[in-house]
């Protein structure tokens, strides 16, 4: 008699486990982690050091930079993510200048005149392939990324460049920033 309550007993417990163990999901830890863009914001640099320098509003014309400091959807990431995308792509990406630069009118793109370090060791120019290595994320929820002038104004002077990024969801990006760039 006492086996045969312990049998129902330990039956008992498996009929009450198995729908709780059931309800338990497997989950996953994901392996890519998705963000968005959500802000821009830019600001004068000067490159002639050892690292760009960020200034106020007057910088050597051959030393000139952009610092695109991008804010994203996230928190800082706190996973070790094998992938890192961004939700909406971008699709264009433009510089111009409300002054005219080395003869190229105001309004028409300067993307030709810049480019942005990939790596420690390499500068490309501003295309479509760059736009996901522009717009890409740290470990942060704010990334600092810099575009380098390639090529000096002809004439030192007062210019504002225009950024505008367009991603794949129709969301439009545009800042500027003012710089003197002098001799």
């Amino acid at each position: 008699m006492i086996k045969l309550t312990k049998i129902k007993l330990k039956s008992s417990y498996l009929l009450f486990l198995i729908p709780l163990l059931a309800s338990f999901k497997c989950v996953k830890e994901p392996t890519e982690y998705v963000y968005k863009t959500l802000d821009m914001n830019l600001a004068n640099a000067n490159t002639s050091g050892t690292g760009p320098l960020v200034v106020e509003n007057s910088v050597p014309k051959n030393a000139y930079g952009i610092r695109i400091q991008l804010t994203f959807s996230s928190p800082k990431v706190n996973h070790d993510y094998k992938t890192h995308r961004n939700e909406d792509s971008v699709t264009e990406f433009v510089i111009t200048s409300s002054e005219g630069f080395n003869g190229i009118a105001p309004g028409n793109s300067l993307n030709h005149l810049f480019s942005f370090r990939k790596n420690a060791n390499q500068f490309v120019g501003i295309s479509p392939e760059s736009y996901t290595n522009i717009f890409s994320i740290s470990d942060e929820n704010t990334s600092d990324n810099y575009l380098f002038l390639a090529q000096s104004p002809n004439t030192p002077g007062d210019y504002t460049f225009h950024l505008s990024a367009t991603f794949s969801d129709g969301r439009v990006l545009s800042k500027s920033v003012s710089v003197n760039l002098h001799q």
